[in-house]
């Protein structure tokens, strides 16, 4: 009886050897779980301030082709000088404008673009049929204002 307590012992021994082992190997596992999942959410965190920096740089840009756009100067015309599609120009204007809406801001000069989907396709279908006839050209400069010669 004396052989098979001791080999029980030596059983349970190995057992316990494994058992330490294996919660080492999860310990271990745990450990580098943890440190990607720590990696993780600081790339996240990066990642919406890198979208905040690019979404507040999108409405400075459009705040900026609203301007010019008020000053007369067409969507085509504004496209190619800022070397943008005019798609984007409509995007990033609308991006501007939808940031001024929800800060309560109003620009009369703003409000004479196309609101509804249909002035809006009309204005597109206008400024497609201009760049089907040609080259579309930005308006010739205005003079610059001089002072009064004393």
């Amino acid at each position: 009886m004396g052989r098979i307590a001791k080999s029980q012992q030596q059983a349970r021994a190995k057992a316990r050897q494994r058992r330490i082992a294996l919660d080492h190997d999860r310990a271990m596992r745990d450990e580098r779980v943890e440190a990607a999942a720590g990696e993780a959410i600081l790339a996240l965190a990066e990642r919406a301030d890198a979208s905040a920096q690019v979404q507040a740089a999108e409405v400075r840009v459009g705040d900026a082709l609203r301007r010019i756009l008020a000053e007369g100067i067409k969507a085509d015309g504004v496209a190619q000088l800022c070397d943008l599609p005019v798609g984007e120009v409509h995007r990033l204007r609308r991006a501007a404008q939808t940031a001024q809406d929800s800060r309560g801001d109003v620009d009369p000069a703003c409000e004479a673009q196309p609101r509804s989907p249909d002035e809006r396709a009309a204005s597109g279908a206008a400024l497609s049929r201009r760049s089907e006839r040609g080259s579309a050209q930005l308006p010739p400069e205005q003079p610059a204002a001089t002072a009064p010669a004393r």
